[in-house]
């Protein structure tokens, strides 16, 4: 991935309505398993690359299926973007310094959601105290949601769906039991505990 790749990524994100996380885009380097994926040229653009790989004879192989303008990305590469540099010379380098200031600002949101989730947490896992939870602001406690299906291995909802939780689940009297459903799993609220709860599992047996 390169420069260019990464102000598409970034436009694409902000078209899809991604938060700060979405619009970091790509990081030069990630974890994956027990191995890193580093992209070592995500700060040179596409034309410098081809400039360079002319100048050293390198051979290379272009996907037809880039010139295909019914995919979001290369209408993005091959009609938006081109217009954008007229008027814009350096739009790639502007969108990934965006990119790359939001992926601070993502950082920083990680580090105030894993300290609140500390004030939360049980020993269980699967179970969060709803009496701390609640002291927090709203967009604190959407962190705190995000940050604790992250830990069960659950994809964050949507913030729609977030607002929902917070109204029909934070929000519901202490004896009201709600259950909401979220994929695999139900949040549950008993009490001043909220929790995880398999589908595949009976839930009114909890």
């Amino acid at each position: 991935h390169n420069l260019n790749d990464q102000a598409e990524t970034f436009l694409l994100q902000a078209l899809r309505g991604a938060g700060p996380k979405g619009l970091s885009a790509m990081p030069i380097s990630k974890k994956i398993g027990l191995g890193k994926l580093i992209r070592p040229l995500l700060q040179y653009s596409r034309s410098d690359i081809l400039i360079y790989a002319k100048q050293y004879h390198l051979k290379w192989i272009e996907d037809e299926s880039n010139l295909n303008n019914k995919f979001d990305r290369n209408f993005l590469r091959n009609i938006i973007f081109p217009k954008l540099l007229e008027r814009k010379p350096a739009v790639f380098e502007n969108f990934a310094r965006s990119a790359r200031l939001l992926a601070e600002h993502e950082a920083i949101l990680s580090e105030i959601a894993c300290e609140d989730f500390a004030k939360v947490k049980t020993d269980d896992i699967q179970k969060i105290n709803l009496k701390k939870m609640i002291l927090l602001s709203n967009p604190r406690q959407r962190l705190v949601l995000r940050e604790w299906l992250s830990r069960n291995d659950i994809r964050s909802p949507s913030e729609k769906q977030l607002k929902q939780i917070q109204k029909d689940v934070l929000l519901s009297k202490s004896d009201a039991h709600p259950i909401f459903k979220l994929n695999h799993f139900c949040m549950k609220r008993t009490g001043e505990i909220l929790s995880l709860v398999n589908n595949k599992v009976d839930i009114i047996s909890q």
